[in-house]
């Protein structure tokens, strides 16, 4: 390698000091562009992560633990006939759905005393296995819904059920406007950091056993 590979060791100060400027420049103009673009980039990045699904006529629709607009979703969209059935995991939860107008008998058990959302997916796997379903509704928040999309999808695709994920709204923000909420910034920030310790916990293995 010659010395003429090195051109800006060698030259003049003046020339160095041009250089380091045309590179502050560079640098501060791609900051600027950066902070003009940060509103399409954050809501880029929602609308990227969140995972959301056409849907058609299921089986079930499931109510999962956790956000309270899930049972009014599964609800609704029992009574749209998207859901042959509503499946709950706590009879607090069965009370409220009867109480949307949903029939006894269209609303069962898929488990009980059900921890986190990993429980959830092998409780709901057995119960697809016992009822030959073919087509599970999961509502759930824009943020979790990659996880959720994800671990379901794992525990019921050797029963050769599929998940379909319904997004649902969040109160105070959504994918254009996240970031200015601390709570949504939070949200996002955790549910990525579930996600990922998800993909390391469980892609290998069994549920331990049916519930």
């Amino acid at each position: 390698m010659t010395n003429s590979d090195f051109p800006i060791r060698h030259a003049t100060p003046r020339t160095r000091a041009y250089v380091v400027m045309a590179l502050l420049l560079v640098a501060g103009g791609t900051t600027v562009l950066a902070w003009k673009e940060r509103t399409s980039i954050l809501r880029s990045a929602a609308d990227r992560w969140a995972v959301s699904d056409t849907l058609v006529r299921a089986d079930a629709v499931v109510v999962l633990g956790g956000g309270s607009a899930r049972p009014y979703v599964a609800a609704e969209l029992y009574r749209r006939g998207l859901a042959g059935r509503v499946l709950i995991d706590d009879d607090n939860i069965r009370a409220l759905v009867l109480s949307l107008n949903v029939p006894a008998q269209a609303v069962e058990m898929f488990g009980a005393d059900l921890h986190n959302t990993y429980g959830e997916a092998c409780a709901l796997a057995d119960w697809v296995g016992k009822n030959g379903a073919r087509r599970i509704i999961i509502p759930t928040e824009l943020f979790p819904s990659r996880r959720v999309k994800w671990i379901f999808a794992r525990k019921l695709a050797g029963l050769g059920a599929k998940v379909e994920i319904d997004v649902l709204p969040i109160a105070g923000y959504g994918a254009d406007d996240w970031w200015w909420r601390s709570a949504g910034r939070n949200f996002f920030l955790t549910e990525i950091a579930k996600y990922l310790y998800y993909r390391l916990r469980y892609s290998f293995g069994q549920c331990r056993s049916a519930r």
